[in-house]
C-alpha cells in the first residue's frame, strides 16, 4: 500500500484539458424559447482549436441562431484529485 499521496508533475495529456461547452439557442420555428445544449471535449486552451470547430460548424450546418457560448475549461489531473486509499472492497 502506498504511504504517502501520489503527486503527478506533468500531465500526460500534453496540455489538453477538459473544456464544457454550453450552448444557448434558439430554433427558427420557436424563437422564443431559449434551448442549452452542453459538450464536453478535450482541447487545449487558450487556442481551443476543437471548440472552435464545433462552432464554426454549428453556425454552418445547424439551423438554429446561437445566443451565447460559454466556455469552462479544468484540468484533467490535479493533486487534489488523488488520495490515500486504505483497502479494495469487492462487491459480488
Amino acid at each position: 500500500m502506498l504511504k504517502s499521496p501520489v503527486i503527478l508533475r506533468q500531465s500526460p495529456f500534453n496540455g489538453f484539458e477538459l473544456i464544457t461547452t454550453e450552448v444557448l439557442y434558439r430554433m427558427p420555428d420557436h424563437p422564443g424559447v431559449l434551448n442549452t445544449f452542453v459538450w464536453q471535449t478535450l482541447d487545449q486552451p487558450p487556442e481551443l482549436l476543437r471548440v472552435r470547430a464545433f462552432i464554426d460548424y454549428w453556425q454552418a450546418k445547424i439551423e438554429a441562431q446561437i445566443a451565447q457560448v460559454r466556455i469552462a475549461c479544468a484540468s484533467l489531473l490535479q493533486p487534489r484529485d488523488l488520495r490515500h486509499i486504505d483497502g479494495i472492497w469487492r462487491i459480488q
